[in-house]
C-alpha cells in the first residue's frame, strides 16, 4: 500500500460509468489451478502465476482486494454471461 499511486477508494471510483462501477483491469499473483477445496496460501505445493483480472472490490478490514480472472476477451462475466457490476451485488446489497 505505501507504494500505491492511488487508494483503493481512487481505484474503484476509476470504474465508475453511467452509475455502474465496472471492474477495473488488474494483474494479480495467484495460484496457477483453480482448486474447489480452500488451500493455504502458504503451502508449498501451490504454484503461482500472474494473471490478467478485474478488480471488483476492497475490504477495509483485511485490505485485500477482491478479483476475479478474466474470459479470453478480458472481460469479467457472471454465470449469465453478463459483466459484473457493482463488486458483484445487487442494488439491494445482496449477490
Amino acid at each position: 500500500m505505501e507504494f500505491d499511486c492511488r487508494t483503493p477508494t481512487e481505484w474503484l471510483a476509476m470504474g465508475v460509468q453511467g452509475g455502474e462501477r465496472k471492474p477495473i483491469p488488474a494483474k494479480a499473483l495467484l495460484p496457477a489451478w483453480d482448486a474447489p477445496e480452500k488451500l493455504d496460501p502458504k503451502d508449498p505445493s501451490l504454484e503461482y502465476e500472474w494473471f490478467e483480472v478485474g478488480m471488483l472490490d476492497y475490504n477495509t478490514e483485511t485490505q485485500q482486494y477482491l478479483v476475479q480472472k478474466t474470459d479470453m476477451n478480458g472481460r469479467v462475466l457472471d454465470e449469465d454471461g453478463e459483466v459484473v457490476v457493482n463488486g458483484g451485488f445487487a442494488e439491494d446489497g445482496k449477490e
